[in-house]
């Protein structure tokens, strides 16, 4: 076998292990954010800009997979505000949490859309 259909061989298997890694990196983050902070509303923020900051690499280097892997923090960290942090919260609270979980969702979302605008990579 030649060296260049070894390497081959080898980007390909790369490839189908890069979205489990970087899934995994994803939850080692959430998870050291819950160790890291006390405070369930600092750990929530914290998700919130983990999910932005992934966005804002992914378009910076024109990522599409770290892009749609960004979702899963987004989705986990809009859950825990919505179900966890909310129920033993006051109504003034629960309207500024409100508003600032749209924001982000908007922002979130016009990324999101500047990344899956991006070309295909060729391969």
């Amino acid at each position: 076998m030649t060296k260049l259909a070894l390497l081959s061989r080898c980007s390909q298997t790369a490839k189908g292990i890069w979205p489990l890694l970087l899934v995994g990196g994803h939850l080692a983050a959430i998870a050291a954010a819950v160790h890291i902070f006390d405070n369930r509303v600092v750990v929530s923020l914290t998700w919130g800009l983990l999910a932005l900051a992934c966005l804002l690499l992914a378009h910076k280097y024109k990522d599409k997979l770290l892009g749609k892997s960004s979702l899963l923090i987004f989705a986990i960290s809009s859950g825990k505000v919505l179900i966890y942090d909310l129920s033993s919260s006051a109504p003034l609270v629960r309207i500024g949490t409100l508003l600032v979980v749209g924001c982000s969702f908007y922002l979130g979302g016009w990324l999101y859309k500047k990344i899956e605008a991006l070309p295909e990579q060729v391969k």
